[in-house]
């Protein structure tokens, strides 16, 4: 992280999520208590930070939004009549985080912590799609028009987004009964057979 200075947020993000993390593992709820006021408190200092054009180009108003994501992860108490939804369980700001992203490189503010969040919510993304219900695919639909220096959409090979992207259409001709844009029967299955082959090879080397 390149801030001399890091924004008040990102402090206070960092010991509300430490504070979360050790209540869950030493089960104190006194500690709770604590990082969920800290919590508030980062929250207020990063919508303020983002108010201000000079203070929202700071790697560590992106960090302070990473992390408070991490603690909203750890703060959670798991439901089991909740529907899966990778985005809630591995990182509830991913949609956030991807503008901030974007923002980010429309000023020319690209570094190593833009590449390191980026290649998490690309995973997240990619969990996303094998955890929700079929047709479900907002998170990798906005990761895919993402434009950056960094990378133009997900941080994966491109045999890997094939293979997403193929998974994708098929849902899409199963929901509306019928063939998605563009797509023959034999064009898809085509598609999906080179997939398959190219998959394999690379598995086999």
């Amino acid at each position: 992280m390149s801030s001399a200075t890091p924004a008040g947020c990102f402090h206070d993000a960092l010991k509300a999520t430490a504070l979360a993390s050790s209540s869950r593992q030493l089960n104190q709820p006194d500690l709770m208590i604590q990082a969920i006021r800290l919590y508030g408190k980062a929250v207020t200092g990063l919508n303020e930070a983002l108010q201000s054009p000079v203070t929202r180009r700071d790697d560590s108003v992106l960090v302070a939004l990473f992390v408070l994501g991490l603690f909203e992860v750890i703060a959670a108490r798991p439901s089991q009549s909740r529907p899966a939804n990778a985005e809630a369980s591995c990182h509830p700001h991913s949609e956030g985080g991807l503008a901030m992203l974007q923002y980010r490189s429309e000023v020319m503010v690209n570094g190593n912590i833009d590449k390191v969040i980026l290649a998490f919510f690309s995973f997240v993304a990619l969990s996303e799609c094998f955890m929700t219900y079929p047709g479900d695919f907002l998170l990798w639909s906005k990761l895919r028009t993402l434009t950056a220096p960094t990378a133009d959409g997900p941080c994966f090979e491109p045999l890997l987004c094939r293979a997403v992207e193929f998974k994708i259409v098929g849902e899409e001709m199963m929901i509306r009964n019928g063939l998605a844009a563009g797509f023959t029967t034999f064009a898809l299955l085509q598609s999906g057979m080179r997939s398959i082959e190219d998959l394999k090879t690379v598995a086999e080397h």
